[in-house]
């Protein structure tokens, strides 16, 4: 069974469909658990290489698997996990 943030992770690029994430912030804010669902072979990553104002740069792109999917419905049909959509606070706007 994964994690509670593993689950999280898996959530974040099933919503990212079939390009799947690639910006530095998730992938370091998640690093732990993408490797882990990498090696439990949830999530792919491919490598990359883009230009950037005429440079090659080497980017990772994380995608979810059918079988992490799988993971996703059958955590909710067990009733362990419940999809929760956080919403921002709205911002205030100082007088």
């Amino acid at each position: 069974m994964v994690s509670s943030r593993q689950r999280h992770v898996l959530e974040m690029l099933a919503e990212a469909g079939d390009c799947g994430r690639a910006d530095d912030a998730f992938l370091s804010r998640f690093t732990p658990a993408l490797l882990a669902l990498v090696k439990e072979e949830l999530a792919t990553v491919e490598r990359e290489v883009k230009k950037v104002r005429g440079w090659p740069l080497e980017v990772a792109r994380i995608r979810i698997t059918d079988t992490g999917r799988k993971t996703i419905e059958k955590c909710i049909s067990l009733g362990r996990y419940q999809r929760v959509r956080r919403e921002r606070p709205a911002e205030t706007i100082a007088a």
